[in-house]
């Protein structure tokens, strides 16, 4: 066909529903989230620049409409909540396919203490 499509489920989940579903896959409590003004991160982190006012600038929306009409019969099987738990226990039978970034994970919290120190 020589088209990019999106194939996704017509499940629409805010980031903080998404958030909560990963948490509760691996057992933790639902996070706390804090909103950060981009322009205070980059102030920061300077280094979130690009991915933060290039493709993150904008919300997206992803459906399946194009790939509908190609396929009417079109049916997402997984929802979010178990396709989650799913990738929950197959990263856990692969602990080397784990992606642990503990310096991003070091410059969010520094992120976020300095936000709520201004607060």
């Amino acid at each position: 066909i020589g088209e990019a499509f999106h194939i996704t489920s017509d499940e629409v989940l805010s980031w903080n529903q998404i958030y909560a579903e990963i948490a509760a896959a691996v057992g933790a409590e639902a996070p706390r989230v804090v909103k950060v003004p981009t322009d205070f991160i980059c102030q920061v982190a300077p280094q979130m620049t690009g991915p933060l006012k290039g493709d993150k600038a904008h919300p997206g929306i992803f459906d399946n409409t194009k790939i509908k009409r190609l396929v009417p019969e079109f049916r997402c099987r997984k929802s979010f909540h178990t396709g989650v738990r799913e990738s929950v226990q197959w990263l856990r039978a692969h602990p080397e396919q784990q992606n642990l970034r503990p310096e991003l994970d070091a410059l969010i919290e520094n992120v976020i203490t300095t936000w709520e120190r201004q607060g």
